[in-house]
């Protein structure tokens, strides 16, 4: 049985020119790839809270920008002491109504070429598409509470709030109240103010 000699750069052309290769560094003249993770760091958001403290009930009747809506409410029924032989006041209710001007809208626009869509390994569109609404969210926030900011109803801010007791301190502009955890009124008091105010109101 024959035995071969090894291959050397004399017998073979060597696949790595003699020395190339440095014996304390393995990754010496090595290629080390690149690779790009196919999972995005969570982004965080601010919190929105419109969608929880608004009425959607009207949203599939507002079709476009520009459309108003008239919105009817129940009327409120005299209620009247009753006397034998009296007289009955009789009324005809008529309902108040309410108009929901859609007058104002945003927008976002993206691109994307079909180069870029097919050679990308990611659901780019998918990936925009949702922070665009997250985004759009924080913006409709933002610009619904700063148009509330000051125009709370009398009876619901103040000194003297509550629609019923006119008796409620929820402090004022200037002179805040001053709540913590032990002095009076302590967060959890102030909390349960805000929330008879809500009842007083009839909003639950």
């Amino acid at each position: 049985m024959a035995v071969y000699p090894l291959a050397t750069a004399i017998t073979t052309p060597a696949i790595y020119p003699v020395g190339s290769l440095n014996p304390t560094n393995p990754y010496s003249h090595s290629v080390i790839p690149e690779i790009w993770s196919g999972k995005l760091l969570e982004k965080f958001y601010q919190s929105t809270v419109l969608a929880a403290i608004s009425n959607t009930a009207y949203e599939g009747e507002i079709k476009n920008q520009g459309d108003l809506v008239h919105i009817r409410t129940k009327p409120t029924i005299t209620i009247n002491d009753y006397l034998a032989d009296g007289g009955i006041v009789v009324e005809r209710p008529s309902s108040n109504v309410i108009d929901l001007l859609i007058d104002k809208g945003k927008y976002f626009a993206t691109i994307l070429d079909d180069v870029m869509e097919v050679q990308s390994d990611l659901n780019l569109l998918g990936i925009w598409s949702d922070d665009a609404s997250q985004q759009m969210k924080i913006k409709i926030d933002q610009a619904v509470l700063l148009a509330l900011l000051g125009t709370p109803a009398a009876a619901n801010r103040g000194i003297a709030a509550g629609a019923i007791s006119a008796g409620i301190n929820l402090g004022v502009t200037g002179t805040p109240l001053s709540v913590s955890s032990t002095a009076t009124p302590t967060i959890l008091e102030v909390l349960l103010r805000m929330g008879q105010c809500l009842d007083e109101q009839n909003i639950p």
